[in-house]
């Protein structure tokens, strides 16, 4: 409830200012992280910044060529009860956060939709799915969010649909509530596969099944301006699959992993980094 919680603080500290000309991505990780920071001072949690973590590295990735991190990285082991009933409402040790902004009209040149900003979103997705390390055994540890905020309507800046169908997908992610989605790369376009990693262009033999429960927040009205669109994205639950490989994983206590499972994953991270691009998106 404290990732949460910060993420509702973020309209006001966003529309403290009118001056948002040279705001970006990493303005709302600032932005993010100073809420974060609040939401732990009004809880009395002495020494709040030794619990959030910009550009942390994931640790599943260390033994890759390329390593790759999270925006943020929020860790309550000490702060608050991570176990027991708190765990049954969602509370993690570890909490893994990506955060995409689309803010064109901030910087006075409004974003066209693009099928690539969904890429984008998708390979997020897979990061937070993938590269979070889980144990063997019933403790389940991690929290996985994806953090969008928006400076117009999110149609404006995302293509709500591929080769004229509509990506229902991506709409069913900005609604409140829970939503179960389905992406497969077969049937999305070569703009979204490259936004994703070179490796899927010709290869996207990729399909995953999410379980996602979304909050989010949006202005009355657009005027005056800037004002700000935002959705906190949870990972419930997850089926990756290819032709040869697959891996699921359900956000609950006790929840067990076993070697062979852990092994699935590691395959899994091994697929995905090889096929994923170089930049750092």
């Amino acid at each position: 409830m404290i990732i949460e919680n910060a993420f509702l603080k973020l309209p006001e500290l966003l529309t403290s200012s009118f001056s948002h000309a040279d705001t970006y991505e990493a303005t709302i990780v600032h932005f993010l992280s100073l809420a974060l920071h609040m939401e732990l001072n009004s809880r009395n949690i002495p020494r709040p910044f030794e619990h959030i973590f910009t550009e942390k590295p994931y640790p599943t990735s260390h033994d890759f060529p390329r390593r790759l991190q999270a925006d943020l990285f929020v860790k309550l082991e000490g702060a608050v009860p991570t176990d027991g009933r708190m765990a049954l409402y969602g509370t993690r040790e570890q909490n893994w956060l990506e955060v995409k902004a689309f803010l064109g009209s901030t910087r006075k040149s409004n974003t066209p939709p693009k099928t690539e900003n969904v890429g984008k979103i998708f390979k997020d997705i897979l990061r937070l799915c993938l590269f979070p390390e889980e144990l063997q055994g019933k403790i389940r540890q991690n929290g996985r969010y994806l953090i969008m905020v928006f400076s117009n309507e999110p149609r404006k800046s995302l293509a709500f649909s591929s080769g004229g169908r509509p990506r229902g997908w991506i709409q069913s992610m900005l609604m409140d509530g829970d939503s179960n989605i389905e992406i497969d790369l077969s049937s999305e376009q070569k703009s979204f596969r490259k936004a994703i990693g070179s490796g899927f262009i010709g290869n996207p033999d990729l399909r995953v099944e999410l379980k996602l429960r979304t909050l989010s927040f949006a202005p009355d009205s657009p005027t005056p301006g800037p004002v700000f669109w935002g959705y906190l994205v949870r990972i419930m639950a997850y089926a990756i699959k290819t032709s040869n490989l697959s891996i699921d994983y359900e956000d609950r206590p006790h929840d067990n992993w076993n070697a062979e499972r852990i092994d699935k994953l590691r395959s899994m991270q091994k697929y995905s980094l090889e096929n994923m691009s170089l930049t750092s998106d």
